[in-house]
C-alpha cells in the first residue's frame, strides 16, 4: 500500500474501541511472552482458606471472575478509571462484591480497617507498600504482578517518549519496605541487571535509578559556541555518536570522528556516515598519533575520550579551538574501594593535564575542576553501571564481587538510611578549553 492508505488504515485502528483490559482484538496481532510464573495460579492457591480478599485495581473483574471458585465470603475491589467502575459494577456487585472507587498511588491512603483483609491482589495496579502492610492481617498474603516501568521503553524510543515511570522496578519496590528478599532472591535480581544490553553510551536504562550531581559549566553549550564560524571539527571518541547529533545544527561543512570500541565504531557509521560524516577507527592514548593533516580542524572536541596534547594541536588551524571535558582519574575511587579496585588513571587531574599541555602551543583559556556525586537508587543498578562501564572495577560480575555487592545491599538496609545517601559516591571532573596562536 501507499503512504495515504496505510494512514487511513491506522486511523481506523485508532477508533477501535477498548473496553475493561481486553486485548482480545489483538489475538494473533499481539503476542507477549510469559514470565515463568502464573499469577492466575498463585492467587488461587493464597486464596485457600481465606475469608476475605482486596483485589486492588481490578479493572472490570475480568482476572478476579476467573478466580470466582476460589473467593472468600469477603470480596472487595478498589478501581478509579469511570468504564472500569461501570463494568465492575455491573458485573461483581450482582455477586455480592463490592466495589470502592479508589485513586491507587505510591502514597494514597485506603478506605479500609486495619487488619481487614486475609489477602490483598495487585496485578499490574498503583499501590502504597505501607497501606497494604496496615489493612492486611496478622499472617495475611499480599500478592502483586507488576509491569516494570521501563517496559517497551525501546518501542516509547521510536516516538521519542521515555519510560513515565523509570524507577517502577523489583529493587525499588522493595527499598519501599514492604518485603526484604532473601540473598539467593538478590543474586538472582542482580545477574538479570548484569544481562541487561548497553548499547553506545545510553544510560537511559537507569532514569530515576542514578543521578549525577552537574558540574557548574554545559560542554554541550560551550561547544556549540565554539563551533559557529568554523568549516572543521573533529570528534574524538564519539561513542555512538549521541552528544554530536545532539549539536547537529551547528555542524560545519567537515565532519570527522574517532572511536575504537567496535560495538560504538557500528553506531556511529550507522547514525553519522549518511550524514556525510568521517569515522575513522582510532585508539585514543596519551602518546599515539592522530591520522590527519597539521591544522586540519577549526574545532577539536573531546568528552571523556583519552588524548595526546601534542598531536591535539598538530591537527588544530591557528586559532583554532579545542574543548575538552574529562573524567578526573579519581572519579568513584570510595565505589571501586567496596570492590577492591584502585582508580587505573590516578594521575588524570586537571593539574596534570595542564602540565602535559606545556610548550604543545596551545594557551589555556579555560580550566575548570569540579568535584560532587553521583548516587544509585539500588544495587541492581550499580551492577547496570559497572558492567556498561568496565574500566571502573575490572573484570566486574556478580559471581566474582558478590562480597562488595551484598555490603552494598546491608547499607540500604540499615535503618533510617536513604539510597541517596547509603549509595553516593564521589563526581569529578574538568574542563579545558584552548587556542591555538
Amino acid at each position: 500500500m501507499d503512504r495515504d492508505a496505510y494512514i487511513a488504515l491506522w486511523q481506523q485502528e485508532e477508533q477501535a474501541p477498548f473496553v475493561g483490559w481486553d486485548f482480545s482484538y489483538l489475538k494473533g496481532r499481539m503476542n507477549e511472552e510469559l514470565p515463568p510464573w502464573s499469577y492466575s495460579t498463585r492467587a488461587a492457591e493464597v486464596l485457600q482458606g481465606a475469608t476475605s480478599v482486596l483485589d486492588m485495581g481490578t479493572g472490570g473483574g475480568e482476572r478476579l471472575l476467573k478466580l470466582r471458585e476460589h473467593w472468600p465470603v469477603k470480596v472487595v475491589v478498589t478501581e478509579d478509571y469511570p468504564p472500569n467502575v461501570r463494568l465492575a459494577r455491573e458485573r461483581l456487585s450482582p455477586l455480592g462484591v463490592r466495589v470502592e472507587v479508589v485513586e491507587l498511588t505510591r502514597d494514597g491512603t485506603l478506605p479500609f480497617e486495619d487488619a481487614e483483609f486475609d489477602v490483598v491482589l495487585n496485578r499490574q495496579s498503583g499501590f502504597n507498600p505501607a497501606e497494604v502492610a496496615r489493612v492486611l492481617s496478622p499472617g495475611g498474603t499480599f500478592l502483586m504482578q507488576q509491569v516494570d516501568g521501563r517496559w517497551g521503553h525501546d518501542l516509547m524510543a521510536v516516538f521519542g517518549a521515555t519510560p513515565q515511570w523509570p524507577d517502577e522496578t523489583l529493587a525499588n519496590c522493595l527499598l519501599k519496605g514492604l518485603v526484604v528478599m532473601d540473598r539467593d532472591a538478590y543474586i538472582a535480581l542482580w545477574q538479570q541487571e548484569e544481562q541487561a544490553p548497553f548499547v553506545g553510551w545510553d544510560f537511559s536504562y537507569l532514569k530515576g535509578r542514578m543521578n549525577e550531581e552537574l558540574p557548574p559549566w554545559s560542554y554541550s553549550t560551550r561547544a556549540a559556541e565554539v563551533l559557529q564560524g568554523a568549516t572543521s571539527v573533529l570528534d574524538m571518541g564519539t561513542g555512538g555518536g549521541e552528544r554530536l547529533l545532539k549539536l547537529r545544527e551547528h555542524w560545519p561543512v567537515k565532519v570527522v570522528v574517532t572511536e575504537d570500541y567496535p560495538p560504538n565504531v557500528r553506531l556511529a557509521r550507522e547514525r553519522l556516515s549518511p550524514l556525510g560524516v568521517r569515522v575513522e577507527v582510532v585508539e585514543l592514548t596519551r602518546d599515539g598519533t592522530l591520522p590527519f593533516e597539521d591544522a586540519e580542524f577549526d574545532v577539536v572536541l573531546n568528552r571523556q575520550s583519552g588524548f595526546n596534547p601534542a598531536e591535539v594541536a598538530r591537527v588544530l588551524s591557528p586559532g583554532g579551538t579545542f574543548l575538552m571535558q574529562q573524567v578526573d582519574g579519581r572519579w568513584g575511587h570510595d565505589l571501586m574501594a567496596v570492590f577492591g579496585a584502585t582508580p587505573q588513571w590516578p594521575d588524570e587531574t586537571l593539574a596534570n593535564c595542564l602540565t602535559w599541555f606545556k610548550d604543545t602551543g596551545l594557551t589555556m583559556v579555560t580550566a575548570e575542576d569540579w568535584t560532587g556525586a553521583f548516587t544509585f537508587a539500588d544495587v541492581g543498578a550499580i551492577v547496570y553501571y559497572l558492567k556498561a562501564v568496565p574500566w571502573i572495577v575490572p573484570g566486574f560480575s556478580v559471581a566474582t564481587h558478590l562480597d562488595g555487592l551484598l555490603a552494598l545491599q546491608s547499607r540500604l538496609e540499615k535503618e533510617g538510611v536513604q539510597p541517596e545517601v547509603a549509595l553516593s559516591f564521589a563526581a569529578k571532573k574538568f574542563l579545558i578549553e584552548a587556542r591555538k596562536q
